[in-house]
């Protein structure tokens, strides 16, 4: 019995080592992976951080592209008619749409939401706009009666999305 005691008393403290060992070891992992993960983060951070600037760059320039006063100077062209004119118009911002879409990514809903409404608005007042300009008149008419219409304080939805923007910009950074 003596010979089970003594084998018992030279194994609990190893046991109890080894235990204690593993704990530490596990603690010193999950500590290191802690580290490695807040790295890998900051690290994901500092490297998105040029990117999102970018994309609020990217739709500041979207916006003031289809605000009505830009985009009518964009794309007017001597001889157009108002229906031409219009249909310019559109393509132009269609376009500047498709080839911003992905900066949603890097923007809050709220952001990209504003922007979507800032390009209906701008598309409504065309129609409104087309509306009152029968389709064969100049395009000098479409534009001053389009202005008219953007001129109204109720459409300054781009202003109303760059500010946004541009706060939400400086909140985070």
């Amino acid at each position: 019995m003596s010979e089970i005691v003594v084998v018992v008393l030279a194994i609990a403290p190893c046991a109890v080592l080894g235990w204690i060992f593993y704990k530490q070891s596990q603690q010193l992992i999950e500590k290191d992976s802690h580290t490695l993960k807040a790295k890998l983060k900051e690290q994901a951070r500092a490297n998105i951080l040029p990117i999102r600037l970018q994309a609020y760059e990217r739709l500041v320039i979207l916006l003031e592209r289809i605000r009505v006063n830009n985009l009518a100077i964009r794309t007017t062209r001597p001889g157009m008619n108002a229906q031409y004119l219009q249909k310019e118009m559109m393509q132009a911002i269609r376009y500047e749409y498709d080839h911003n879409m992905s900066q949603q990514l890097y923007v809050s809903k709220d952001s990209w939401g504003l922007v979507q409404a800032a390009r209906q608005q701008t598309i409504s007042a065309m129609q409104i706009a087309s509306e009152k300009v029968a389709n064969n008149e100049s395009a000098d008419a479409f534009t001053r009666v389009l202005m008219d219409i953007a001129a109204q304080p109720e459409y300054n939805a781009v202003d109303m999305a760059i500010n946004h923007l541009r706060n939400e910009m400086n909140k985070l950074y």
